[in-house]
């Protein structure tokens, strides 16, 4: 099924038509503390797909500092991972206030992380 609409109504002036309830929820910027190290905290987790109830098995950085969850574009395009487009990308800023290098958040990936007896 498709992710539920609001109509544009709902939506400031000059945005886009038709946006998904869910991309409300989202932050408008997300900042990015810190690159991985050798002294990284890195744990083994189950990421399950909501399309397709896929499982994979993936080693994750913790706590890294940011302000949320994000996937390698790669990992995406290798795993064939379903993605939804987002109607506003998301900047990523560095901590001195500087646009990541990376770009902004275009697309996104639904899927339930799952480690030892929780899961989000």
């Amino acid at each position: 099924p498709s992710p539920a609409k609001v109509s544009a109504g709902d939506t400031p002036p000059n945005s886009h038509l038709w946006i998904p309830v869910w991309e409300h929820y989202l932050p408008h910027c997300y900042i990015v503390a810190s690159t991985p190290s050798a002294n990284s905290l890195k744990l083994q987790v189950e990421i399950e797909m909501t399309d397709t109830q896929q499982t994979q098995s993936v080693v994750t950085l913790l706590d890294s500092g940011t302000t949320g969850l994000f996937l390698n574009t790669d990992y995406v395009q290798q795993h064939c991972l379903t993605t939804l487009p987002l109607a506003h990308p998301i900047p990523v800023y560095n901590v001195d206030d500087m646009l990541n290098e990376a770009g902004s958040i275009c697309l996104v990936v639904d899927l339930v992380l799952h480690y030892k007896d929780h899961s989000k």
